[in-house]
């Protein structure tokens, strides 16, 4: 009987050694798992990295991690597949990381849209040539919309959209400011096709928000009086459709051009 207690006294003891062992790791390996994720901070500088769509968990670790050793971006590759299969996807595109983040504060970044702006500007008064020229310019392709579903104006968009993300923009931001006015003038005299006319028109002729001012006032009136609107600028896009710019001035034989503007 004194044996057997002796024989459980000592297993209970190495029970109780282990335990504590176990304890001491867990510990342990959450307080480096802490650090790692929330204090071990990766980058000197502000440091922008771009995913391209498509890219492994795997390539995308290195990309990230590219300064630090093969075990380090392993568990770092682990931490992304976790949170891939059981959270947010990770997303593609161009991500900027502060001096200060953190590698948790890296994964929820890349678990979101890109946090890269930029802005694109549609200047008053463009033609169609210059839309054009500005998304061969960014997006290395031409436009797919219709000249007048255009405002100026600056739009946000970020570093992943496409050039049709853009152009649903547009026409978003174009129906959304034309429904602040739906009852006012002159909106609810002309269709929005015709303020968009007459919008243009008053951007080519004008100089300043005064002169701009003065013609609207002027092309308003001789439409109600259905009196012809006698403007260059209508001229000058039946000749040109907004495609190029007219390097020469106006003649009358330009008047005599049987054309719907």
């Amino acid at each position: 009987m004194v044996l057997e207690e002796q024989i459980l006294h000592y297993y209970l003891n190495h029970i109780k050694k282990f335990f504590i062992l176990f304890i001491i790791i867990i510990i342990i390996f959450f307080s480096f798992l802490s650090f790692y994720l929330f204090l071990n901070k990766k980058y000197e500088k502000n440091y922008v990295v771009n995913i391209s769509k498509g890219e492994s968990l795997e390539e995308i670790s290195n990309i990230i991690l590219f300064n630090s050793n093969i075990i380090e971006k392993k568990f770092f590759y682990y931490l992304l597949r976790f949170q891939n299969t059981f959270f947010n996807k990770i997303h593609y595109g161009e991500f900027e990381f502060k001096s200060n983040t953190s590698i948790i504060s890296i994964i929820d970044i890349i678990s979101n849209p890109s946090n890269v702006l930029y802005e694109l500007t549609v200047v008053d008064g463009w033609q169609k040539y210059q839309l054009d020229k500005l998304f061969i310019d960014l997006f290395e392709k031409n436009n797919d919309i219709d000249y007048e579903d255009i405002l100026a104006d600056t739009y946000i968009y970020q570093s992943n959209n496409t050039l049709d993300d853009i152009l649903n923009l547009m026409k978003k931001n174009k129906n959304d400011y034309f429904k602040n006015f739906d009852s006012k003038y002159p909106h609810n005299e002309y269709s929005i096709n015709e303020i968009m006319i007459i919008a243009s028109l008053v951007e080519k002729e004008g100089i300043d928000y005064i002169d701009k001012k003065k013609i609207s006032s002027v092309i308003f009136n001789r439409l109600q009086k259905k009196m012809k609107l006698q403007i260059d600028a209508s001229t000058i896009f039946a000749i040109t459709r907004g495609n190029y710019k007219l390097s020469r001035p106006l003649n009358f034989d330009d008047l005599k051009i049987k054309d719907k503007y």
